[in-house]
């Protein structure tokens, strides 16, 4: 039992309240007779040995959208005649109450042991017949909706709000990365490949190369939006439809998109394989860990930029979000950036959980589990709310050590590799060791050991740092180079 016990913890991460109490309260249970399970016995569902830490209360997206269900049926229900007017007006009332309450209710903090279709549907629905001012039946409230279909709609709408949020965000964030490249597109500095020195860039381009992958990965975000805008509302438990009164599944598909303010497809031939495979996840997960790759890398970069303040890279300065100590003067703690990584680190592993969860259904039945689910709102808000940190905190703050960069950039080696085909191999030997010994640039190595540099040529082109940072000055300086070696 200990062994069982250990290996519970270590599985699910969970914190036991007094692990010797919890063993007794099993070996107390047994004693009584009670079986050994934590879904069927209500007395070991509120043990603290429950291993689940999740509540409704933390899918609020995901209630919303059964609740807005609930209310787009009663409505549909009444328009179709299976449901008094009376009644409809006033589930539709009790539901407008719960979507717009200013304090989370008390009801939701039930914890989910596993799937968490039947909680929510449950708890909603008790919550509806005590605030109704007229007897309302369970069966009135749920006609026409089954578990799985209100519970693959509800993720669908859950899904697509906490994207859209998520592509929101990132746009903040992209509008202001253009505006630093804007800022510092005058600014030269050395670009470096596996950190080793390389030819100039501009730091402005380097902020618009992070605007244009994250951009990228905004346009993914939206076209997964378009597929989460669809409704299985009608299909029943196992997309047959067996249980759905005519014409309810088009009714309420329309009422419920006037509801949420946009059209929600009702494709009927998807039906079953909507409801048994959430295969989806998969691909919007993915889309959702892009974001974070894009999102960690820039948080890397921006550390390793304003590394320093003597001994790094020193190109950027950060906000003093967090300066150093008394004893570390000028020191600046990157800390913002390394949230944001840590953040990413979380999506990912959202990643692994989130497959395990998916790959557990069976036969017409879809996973039970509603990690899938936890797992892709979590990785949707932990971004939406990281890019707007870094925008405010990191992003908007940033500013430019030029002299530095340029110094870098003159400095750097790389440019021997053109210096070569204009003065040979043996002489550029001699400069780049000459350069190296004496820690001077390129530059003033050829100077020194062969003389001044004549105006206009290739060689005062090749050693313009401002000139080789621009893209057309690059096609020009190559196409000299072209017709000088001809």
């Amino acid at each position: 039992m200990k062994k069982f016990l250990m290996f519970l913890h270590l599985l699910t991460g969970t914190k036991l309240l007094n692990f010797s109490e919890s063993i007794n309260l099993l070996e107390k249970s047994t004693e009584k007779g009670l079986k050994m399970s934590f879904f069927a016995n209500e007395s070991l569902t509120k043990a603290p040995l429950c291993f689940g830490h999740e509540k409704l209360n933390e899918f609020p997206e995901y209630v919303n959208a059964v609740v807005k269900i609930r209310k787009a049926s009663a409505l549909a229900n009444r328009e179709l005649g299976y449901l008094s007017k009376e009644k409809a007006a006033e589930i539709s009332r009790v539901c407008d109450g719960l979507i717009n309450v200013s304090e989370p209710l008390t009801c939701f903090e039930q914890t989910i042991l596993r799937f968490i279709g039947m909680p929510a549907n449950k708890i909603i629905n008790e919550q509806i017949q005590i605030k109704a001012e007229i007897p309302i039946s369970l069966d009135e409230i749920s006609l026409n909706q089954w578990t799985n279909d209100v519970t693959v709609t509800a993720e669908a709408i859950a899904i697509r709000s906490d994207l859209s949020l998520l592509s929101k965000n990132l746009r903040i964030l992209c509008n202001e990365l253009g505006r630093k490249a804007k800022e510092f597109e005058g600014v030269v500095k050395c670009g470096r490949l596996g950190l080793r020195d390389s030819f100039p860039i501009r730091l402005g381009d380097e902020f618009k190369s992070h605007k244009t992958i994250i951009e990228a990965i905004i346009g993914e975000l939206q076209e997964e939006e378009k597929f989460w805008t669809f409704s299985v509302l009608g299909a029943g438990d196992l997309g047959t439809g067996l249980g759905v009164l005519p014409s309810f599944s088009s009714k309420v598909t329309q009422l419920l998109s006037e509801e949420l303010g946009y059209k929600l497809s009702l494709k009927e031939e998807e039906f079953q394989p909507s409801l048994n495979n959430r295969y989806r996840f998969i691909i919007a997960h993915s889309k959702i860990q892009a974001a974070a790759v894009a999102l960690w890398k820039l948080a890397r970069d921006l550390t390793i930029m304003a590394s320093g303040p003597r001994a790094g890279i020193r190109e950027i300065v950060l906000p003093a979000v967090a300066p150093g100590s008394s004893i570390m003067p000028g020191k600046i703690n990157p800390t913002v950036a390394e949230l944001i990584m840590n953040i990413c680190d979380k999506v990912f592993a959202n990643s692994s959980g989130l497959n395990v969860g998916v790959h557990a259904g069976w036969l017409e039945n879809d996973s039970n589990s509603s990690l899938p689910l936890k797992a892709i709102l979590d990785s949707c808000q932990l971004l939406s709310r990281g890019a707007m940190v870094l925008v405010e905190k990191v992003v908007k703050g940033i500013t430019s050590n030029s002299e530095r960069c340029l110094e870098q950039a003159q400095m750097s080696l790389a440019p021997a590799l053109f210096l070569q085909k204009i003065i040979g191999k043996n002489e550029t030997k001699k400069v780049l060791e000459f350069a190296l010994i004496n820690n001077i640039s390129l530059a003033d190595s050829y100077r020194k050991l062969i003389g001044e540099i004549e105006k206009g040529s290739l060689l005062e082109d090749l050693f313009d740092v401002y000139l080789l940072s621009r893209k057309e000055g690059a096609k020009n300086f190559m196409n000299k180079l072209r017709l000088f070696t001809q």
